[in-house]
């Protein structure tokens, strides 16, 4: 993963900067920072990254140089020799790669490559330059060059490591998962550090969640592979109880017990029985307050439903008595129902549903009893220990397309948002994360919500009236009619395209059609409809946007509850299965509010996305990702299922 943001300070005297970019310069063909003014401090800056306040400290060049950035490793390999010199270059390397400047580092490995260099050193030079490759997605180039380290003989373990796992990676991305399995249970032998015998387990277990049942039983019957097939049959298990925490806790200790010796019985199995839980039950009795007769009925009705066929499935004996609570149109009674389902016994209330029920019952009301309440408030809840907010929130959703933009390699941002109170608010949130990771707002472009014809707008945002006042001009001052391609501005990096799904088949086609079908285009879940009408959104072709696995993936626990519960395509391809999938994870959270109190680490992965608990209260999702291609919302790689960023 890359870093939000990095200043780094050069400790030693601009003479010694000056040498070392005078190396880069002859040996490498590197540019380096621009040189600073000859006095006072020096700091070097990431190329794609603005400067930070605050100023640099100079260290004595006597003083030990302690390395802080890829350009201290070239000042001292600059005053080294030998294996030395190459160990600090291999180091500077790793750095700009963990910067994301796969040139830069592919640079300096290949005038690494000119030299003699010990056996692991040659190795390792081989890894950084398959990492290269990974930041720019270039799977195949990665395969090839890692695939003659296999077996090499003498290769250490740490290093072999580290192969296996970045071809694992590559091989998910290019969509290959069962090669890529193979690669990471292979590896784990070769791990003695728990965390990454942990973090292998992790990786393996989210890759076998994204296959179907089919695949899932062709691995499992794989004699030549006993490991894999075990943790191919542990997979089919969460499949088909993963929604059901009982049934799953018994078992997966029935699979422990018949499995002792297996890697997931030590590490993986122990972890999922503890977030279950020893009591799944917390609560004897739980309210819902839901407005089921008001305007938002409907989408009531919805969660209801994803709420009461996970309480039919429950198979647990001692899951909670619930009571509904219908709260109807008048907001300013939620605090009636709330203190009427208080004196009848509730020790959890849910709800109310929606922003405006949740900001009357936190203006009027004491909270008493621990509460999940299905919408965000701007109230701080600062102090409230058993006040918990879980709702679908846009804003959340533009802090994470900055997010995923900025781990993508992306600097500088232009906004295209509609001129309305819901537009305005993902333009804030979105602003907002994205300056405080480093990265800058070049323009920002409000359109008509209800126009048809948005090419004024995006000209604007992509400079093209500029373009051509320039041709204009020049044509005038030359006198002839000169040929002329209108081209876009060239420092940006991506759009963050704000609209819905029908407003974003008007506005792709007219991004596209004034010269910026090359610039990457993120969105929040809302430009995706939900359903199918691939005719529809070809025209959002190339739109990259997050949503939340119930709408995304078919296979796992969700294809699970969507073919062996009763009602689990009741909503399907229409816009009120979001809130079906809410009212699913609003059941699942019954009985893990209590741990995850206890430990916020926890998480898991819902029907809405991964989810956590945030210090605030609020149950944090995260999302998957897809792309729309040929009309088709795919999801966006394997790998983009996995750890996230570049491995290292």
């Amino acid at each position: 993963m890359r870093p939000a943001q990095r200043t780094h300070r050069l400790r030693a005297r601009w003479l010694l900067l000056a040498s070392v970019s005078m190396f880069l310069l002859t040996a490498c063909g590197i540019t380096p920072p621009p040189r600073p003014p000859a006095s006072g401090p020096v700091t070097v800056e990431d190329a794609r990254t603005p400067p930070t306040t605050g100023s640099a400290t100079a260290t004595p060049l006597e003083q030990d140089l302690a390395a802080t950035s890829p350009w201290d490793y070239i000042a001292l390999a600059r005053q080294s020799s030998g294996a030395e010199r190459q160990q600090h270059l291999l180091d500077a390397i790793a750095g700009f790669l963990d910067l994301g400047q796969s040139a830069t580092a592919r640079t300096l490995i290949e005038q690494l490559r000119t030299e003699p260099l010990p056996q692991d050193f040659q190795a390792r030079t081989q890894i950084l330059l398959a990492r290269s490759y990974f930041l720019e997605r270039q799977y195949d180039r990665v395969e090839s060059t890692l695939q003659p380290l296999a077996g090499a003989a003498g290769l250490d373990a740490d290093l072999a490591a580290q192969t296996m796992l970045l071809r694992a990676r590559a091989m998910a991305a290019l969509g290959r998962p069962e090669p890529a399995l193979r690669l990471l249970t292979a590896r784990e032998p070769l791990l003695t550090d728990p965390a990454s015998v942990a973090d292998n387990q992790d990786t393996i277990w989210r890759m076998l969640a994204l296959l179907d049942a089919g695949q899932l039983n062709e691995l499992r019957t794989d004699a030549a592979r006993q490991t894999l097939a075990q943790w191919a049959d542990l997979a089919l298990i969460s499949q088909r109880f993963g929604w059901n925490p009982h049934e799953l806790r018994q078992q997966l200790e029935r699979w422990r017990s018949l499995n002792p010796s297996h890697p997931a019985s030590r590490v993986l199995v122990p972890e999922t029985l503890s977030r279950l839980g020893t009591n799944l039950t917390q609560y004897r009795k739980v309210a819902l307050l839901l407005p089921l007769t008001s305007g938002f009925g409907a989408a009531a009705q919805a969660v209801y439903d994803g709420f009461s066929m996970m309480y039919e499935a429950d198979s647990n004996p001692r899951k909670p008595q619930v009571t509904l609570y219908d709260t109807g149109e008048n907001a300013d009674l939620v605090g009636f129902y709330y203190q009427a389902a208080v004196r009848d016994g509730a020790e959890l209330v849910l709800g109310p549903l929606g922003k405006v029920g949740v900001d009357a019952l936190v203006a009027g009301t004491e909270l008493t009893v621990p509460t999940l309440m299905l919408g965000n408030t701007d109230t701080t809840l600062g102090g409230r220990l058993n006040v918990f907010q879980f709702g679908l929130s846009p804003e959340d959703e533009a802090r994470q397309v900055a997010r995923r933009a900025f781990d993508e390699g992306h600097r500088v941002a232009a906004v295209l948002y509609p001129e309305t109170d819901w537009g305005i608010r993902q333009h804030e949130a979105f602003t907002e994360r994205w300056q405080a990771l480093g990265g800058t707002v070049a323009e920002s472009s409000v359109y008509q919500a209800e126009g048809q014809d948005h090419s004024q707008t995006i000209k604007l945002m992509l400079n093209l009236d500029e373009s051509e006042t320039r041709h204009r001009e020049l044509q005038r001052v030359a006198g002839l009619d000169l040929e002329f391609v209108p081209r876009h501005r060239e420092d940006l990096d991506f759009i963050f395209m704000i609209a819905r799904s029908s407003q974003g088949r008007l506005l792709k086609p007219q991004i596209n059609f004034h010269k910026g079908q090359d610039l990457p285009v993120y969105a929040i879940s809302q430009v995706y409809g939900g359903g199918g009408d691939a005719v529809k959104d070809i025209d959002l072709d190339g739109v990259t946007f997050g949503d939340m696995p119930w709408l995304l993936q078919d296979g796992g626990v969700i294809g699970a509850i969507r073919e062996e519960l009763p009602q689990g395509n009741k909503y399907r391809d229409e816009a009120l299965d979001r809130l079906f999938a809410l009212g699913i994870d609003t059941y699942q959270l019954l009985f893990r509010l209590e741990a995850m109190k206890t430990n916020p680490q926890l998480e898991f992965r819902g029907t809405t996305g991964v989810l956590s608990l945030a210090p605030d209260g609020t149950i944090a999702r995260r999302l998957d990702w897809a792309r729309f291609v040929e009309g088709r919302a795919e999801p966006v790689g394997w790998d983009a299922a996995l750890a996230g960023g570049a491995p290292r």
